[in-house]
């Protein structure tokens, strides 16, 4: 079979927000040697780009093919670094295509900002002083229900909106004949000048009282969603004004966070790295008991610490470091405040000693687990779910015996870009080297292994040239980490099987051989990677670590290679640190949902690699054990719908592409029933016949007990770490209506977008109100204006389109959303109710604009406050806005759609067959405005996209308001009241209703 085309990929070179670097970019997925039939189903228009990257699979016919612009137009580069931002030529081209060997392509890219902080956060305090403004008078009327064909002018294209009209609430003039569904009255009021609002940091030495929940409920909760980090009742997160939450939210990291419950004995401890620091000097750890009474003092070089000799018994406890600065006086941080949970007892995290140990004595081959040989594993592997597989797998042994052997070896020299210049011909010439080592890196493993499942010797001869001319590649040439560190990592986890599998077959000088070009791969990432103690989320850091653990396993203890076992030490220790960094404890992800996959991807054979040389079982660990909810609640089983939040949300396919292989190994190793449901609901995962990782024949010998499948009931996930929480109609129907809502504090930072508080509807399956835009590459022209901008999203802008991490602090248009965590949202309270589920975000912190000169942020809002209320039951989604500002406003509410609005009166409509949904407005005066595409157009053909815009029709310091949307446009009374910011619905004629204002929520069922 041949491969998917593969367009080139344009450079993405960026200038990045704190300091800048150039972004590292990611190769195309490469199908390859795939049934006709998984070629119709499988192929997907995954957008793996710059900043990241796609995971690798552990199959060789994985079904993603990478999207990349062609022609001339699309090597349009955003501007390079300015001179006062030190740039860094590590870059790089789209992921490789995903090997059997499950080790080449994890999911990476760098973080957009390279150096430390350079400023400290600004903005300390934000006042509000808004002047006496008019509130609204709105009453509504019946209306009827509109007419899907029903023409509108009002539809523009081009973002060339018709004129704003001034107008009411719906009237009655539509109709006399409906009964009424919304009824809105309250007075006009004055609004009294409110008090200065003032963002932490605020010191907390001790814990604080209990605060006043935000979230006001007037009777029992029925259901609560999924536990949130506090540690306990009585304590209540604070930020301090220390160097901690001081420093750029871009380079800051924090565990165990204020109030984190923890449910490891041994916890880990991770901490920012300030610029002043004297580096020669060694932090101070201490940690104690609430009480006071000290634990432990410890000297540590770098930023961070896990206690895996000493395990904690279940209590309060409180931390603080202290660092030494270049002025040589002490810098304390303030003291965190956290839990060890009573369920915490029994999980260990061991050190990376022990795991070295481990390592270097299990013999070889280490994959193979104690007590199996390769018959006992072929002949479990031969029957039962995994037979297809398997027959797959030693068929597709016999056609790279019969291939024409290694390509990496063949390639001419690699085209590198002139001063940091890409051109079609040195992407294409970086790609082909990424694919290239791919396939040369399946065969080996796939010739290795069967070899020994079918007997036949010639294959592992043949495995045997693969390895030889793997090492012979120049380690410092093209294919070298500053060179192409994706390809690299391919080739050493590569070599670091070859000399476990087939080692003793090989000559001492070729053993030397191997060995000594492995070597010199893996330390020249060794050279870098404390680089993540003040750069967290440099994301090809983060993936290598995964590639280092999984090499250094397999080589730990080998004479050839002395150093390895102390190389293990050291990554093992930075990976248990790092694991979770864009998700935390609760096993949500922070980057974007597609790149949620991409990483996920490199995660199940990690662990599994781990398990069968080291005997160390992560299952219990919560970052792993809980990052399958992840996938469950924001990933439909079993269907293409497009993802929510961040870049590459428009590819459908990452269910099919990674459920069968992937989730299913993971689902073998964490035993439990809605994840064993999850990669079974598409029947033909269960006995599909594709060649999968021999990960999975391997973890057959551990003989663990498969986790009988049962389908999860949770309707409602939260994950407060990452600022993300779903809400289903139903936990497991591919036709389930679900509202997805994002106030993140990862900001609009790599692969995230300027989009808090913002919110994505799905209604029987199909997509309704999206995340507007699409993923050509990383910084293109389009994803750089349209695709992280704020007024392509579900949320508040004001002014003509001005939204969140404006490149400039006084902006009298919309700009380019600056790669950052600084601007930054939160998850402030969240309820459920009867049939209601609540959720609040406060966004004010991503309402600012950054000063190019002195780089400092500036408050371009006062408040910015949304709460989303969905019943799915009633089919109503309400979402309520209030936001104030110092300078008077106009104020917008955006909604993106795939396919078109139409308008009658104040109510518009969005029709995406079978489902349906109306949308109307109440609050102040204003009119809804459609369009249809970009200001900048895609680099890749791409399907149009609709905007609506409720547009304020006058200007003023504070805004409250109400949106409802009707899904199926039903006809449901409803009665709107307005007083003031204070908005009360009540539905159905009945008692049933809800009160929002500012940050609180009541509901009476």
């Amino acid at each position: 079979m041949s491969s998917l085309p593969q367009p080139w990929t344009a450079p993405c070179k960026v200038v990045a927000s704190e300091s800048s670097s150039i972004m590292k970019y990611q190769p195309p997925f490469k199908l390859r040697r795939v049934t006709p039939l998984i070629n119709v189903l499988t192929v997907c228009t995954v957008i793996s780009a710059c900043g990241g990257g796609a995971g690798s699979d552990s199959g060789t016919d994985r079904s993603i093919a990478a999207i990349a612009p062609s022609g001339e137009a699309s090597g349009a580069i955003a501007a390079a670094p300015s001179a006062s931002e030190p740039a860094q030529s590590a870059a790089s081209v789209p992921e490789a295509p995903a090997s059997a060997l499950g080790s080449n392509g994890a999911a990476s890219g760098p973080n957009a900002q390279a150096l430390a902080a350079k400023t400290l956060d600004t903005n300390t305090k934000i006042a509000a002083t808004p002047n006496p403004a008019a509130a609204a008078t709105k009453t509504a009327e019946p209306i009827p229900a509109i007419n899907a064909a029903a023409p509108t002018a009002a539809v523009t294209s081009k973002l060339v909106p018709a004129t704003p009209t001034p107008s009411a609430a719906p009237t009655a003039t539509t109709t006399a004949a409906v009964a009424p569904r919304i009824v809105a009255t309250g007075p006009s009021q004055v609004l009294p000048n409110l008090p200065p609002l003032i963002a932490p940091p605020t010191p907390a030495p001790t814990p604080p009282a209990p605060s006043v929940v935000n979230a006001v409920v007037t009777s029992p909760i029925k259901a609560t969603i999924s536990p949130t980090p506090a540690a306990a009742a009585n304590c209540t997160a604070a930020l301090q004004s220390d160097f901690v939450d001081t420093i750029s939210w871009t380079y800051r990291r924090l565990l165990p966070a204020d109030c984190q419950a923890v449910n490891v004995s041994t916890p880990v401890f991770v901490w920012p790295q300030p610029e002043n620091r004297d580096r020669n000097k060694p932090w101070s750890f201490v940690l104690k008991k609430a009480s006071g009474e000290a634990v432990l003092t410890r000297s540590t070089p770098i930023p961070r610490i896990y206690l895996h000799d000493l395990p904690l018994s279940a209590g309060a406890y409180q931390w603080q470091v202290t660092f030494i600065d270049s002025l040589g006086k002490p810098q304390s941080s303030g003291w965190r405040r956290f839990n060890i949970t009573p369920q915490a007892s029994g999980v260990l995290l061991p050190s990376g000693a022990v795991v070295a140990t481990k390592a270097a004595q299990k013999p070889s081959p280490r994959l193979i687990p104690v007590g199996s040989t390769y018959a006992s594993l072929g002949k479990l592997a031969s029957s039962g779910e995994y037979a297809a597989a398997y027959m797959e797998y030693n068929a597709q042994a016999a056609r790279e015996f019969s291939s024409a052997g290694p390509s990496l070896n063949k390639l001419p020299r690699s085209i590198q870009p002139v001063n940091g210049q890409y051109t079609t011909a040195s992407v294409a010439s970086i790609r082909a080297l990424q694919d290239a080592a791919s396939a040369d890196a399946s065969a080996l493993e796939i010739l290795a292994i069967s070899s020994n499942f079918t007997g036949k010797s010639a294959y592992e001869q043949a495995a045997i040239a693969r390895l030889l001319a793997l090492a012979a590649v120049p380690t410092r040439g093209d294919s070298s980490e500053a060179n192409a560190d994706q390809a690299n990592r391919i080739i050493y986890v590569a070599l670091a099987k070859g000399l476990d599998y087939l080692g003793p077959k090989l000559s001492p000088v070729e053993r030397v051989t191997v060995a000594d070009a492995l070597k010199d791969r893996i330390s020249q990432v060794i050279a870098n990677i404390n680089s993540l103690d003040g750069v967290p989320y440099d994301s090809h850091q983060l993936a290598s670590l995964h590639h280092l653990v999984q090499a250094l396993m397999l080589c730990s203890g080998r004479s050839e290679i002395p150093e390895a076992r102390a190389w293990l030490e050291t990554v093992w220790e930075l990976w248990v640190t790092t694991t979770g960094s864009w998700a935390g404890s609760d096993g949500g992800y922070g980057n974007g949902n597609t790149y949620a996959w991409y990483d996920f991807s490199v995660l199940p054979q990690t662990l599994a690699t781990a398990r069968l040389i080291t005997g160390v079982d992560l299952s219990k660990w919560e970052p792993v054990k809980r990052a399958g909810e992840f996938f469950v609640a924001f990933t439909p089983a079993n269907t293409n719908l497009r993802n929510s939040f961040g870049d590459g949300v428009e590819t459908p396919q990452m269910y099919d592409a990674y459920s069968f292989d992937n989730f299913r190994l993971y689902a073998a190793m964490m035993g439990q029933a809605s994840y064993e449901w999850y990669w079974r609901a598409k029947p033909s995962n269960i006995n599909r016949s594709s060649a999968i990782s021999p990960l999975h024949f391997f973890i057959l010998g551990e003989g663990l007990t498969k986790a009988t499948a049962a389908a999860p009931t949770q309707l409602v996930s939260e994950f407060r770490d990452a600022g993300l929480v779903a809400i289903h109609s139903s936990a497991t129907s591919s036709n389930r209506s679900s509202l997805y809502f994002k106030s993140s504090r990862m900001g609009s930072l790599n692969h995230s977008h300027a989009d808090q508080n913002s919110f994505n509807f799905v209604s029987q399956g199909r997509d309704i109100l999206i995340s507007g835009g699409y993923y050509p590459y990383f910084a293109s022209p389009h994803h750089l204006a349209v695709t992280r901008a704020t007024r392509f999203k579900n949320a508040l802008t004001f002014d003509g389109g001005i939204g969140q991490a404006e490149p400039t602090n006084d902006p009298v248009k919309p700009g380019n959303p600056v790669f950052s965590s600084d601007p930054r949202g939160e998850l402030i309270s969240s309820q459920t109710l009867g049939d209601w589920t609540t959720v609040t975000g406060d966004a004010t912190l991503a309402y600012r604009g950054k000063n190019p000169t002195s780089q400092a942020w500036s408050p371009l809002l006062s408040a910015s406050v949304r709460t989303v209320s969905y019943n799915s039951k009633a089919k109503l989604l309400l979402i309520y806005d209030w936001a104030t500002s110092a300078t008077a406003r106009k104020w917008e509410l955006n909604f993106n759609a795939p396919t078109e609005f139409t308008k009658v009166g104040n109510t518009i409509k969005i029709v995406n067959s079978p489902a349906s949904a109306c949308i109307e407005n109440f609050g102040p005066t204003g009119s809804f405005t459609l369009s249809s595409g970009f200001p900048v157009a895609p680099e890749v053909s791409q399907p149009t996209q609709y905007q609506a815009r409720f547009n304020v029709a006058s200007a003023s310091k504070e805004f409250a308001s109400l949106t409802i949307v009707r899904e199926d446009c039903n006809q449901m009374p409803i009665k709107v009241n307005f007083s003031g910011t204070a908005a009360t619905i009540q539905i159905n004629n009945t008692s049933n209703s809800l009160a929002f204002d500012k940050k609180a929520t009541t509901i009476t069922p």
